[in-house]
C-alpha cells in the first residue's frame, strides 16, 4: 500500500464518500497511473453531478449510468466486483468521449498497477 499512497490519497480526495463505494474509488486510484489527473477530477465531479460547464462533451451521461449502477448495486462480493469492472468501462468511455446506452463490465483490467503493467508488457 505504501507504494500506492499517492494514488489512494488522490482517489479518496477526489471521490466523495457518499458518491461512490470503495470499488469505484479503487478504479480512480488505479487509473491515477494511466489518466491525466484533471480528467480524473472532472470524472469524479460528474459522478457527484457537478459536471463543469466548460466540459461540453456528453460525458455526464456515462457518469450518470455508473451512478445508477451504484444506486442499484448490492454489497455482495460479486456485485462489487461487477461494479468495479463497470466503473472501469465508464471511466474509459468517459475519457474517450464515447456515449454508452448501457454500461457493461470490462473483461480485462484497463488500469493495471505499474508492476502489473510492466509484467503484462513483457
Amino acid at each position: 500500500m505504501d507504494g500506492h499512497a499517492q494514488a489512494v490519497s488522490f482517489s479518496l480526495g477526489a471521490v466523495a464518500k457518499k458518491t461512490a463505494p470503495a470499488c469505484v474509488t479503487a478504479v480512480i486510484a488505479r487509473a491515477y497511473y494511466h489518466v491525466e489527473e484533471g480528467q480524473l477530477v472532472r470524472f469524479c465531479q460528474a459522478l457527484a453531478d457537478g459536471v463543469p460547464a466548460d466540459d461540453a462533451r456528453a460525458i455526464d451521461k456515462v457518469a450518470r449510468l455508473l451512478k445508477a449502477q451504484i444506486e442499484l448495486g448490492g454489497q455482495t462480493n460479486d456485485s462489487l466486483t461487477m461494479l468495479y469492472r463497470k466503473g472501469q468501462n465508464a471511466l474509459a468511455s468517459w475519457i474517450a468521449g464515447r456515449q454508452l446506452q448501457r454500461l457493461h463490465a470490462v473483461e480485462e483490467d484497463l488500469y493495471p498497477l505499474p508492476k502489473d503493467a510492466a509484467a503484462l508488457a513483457s
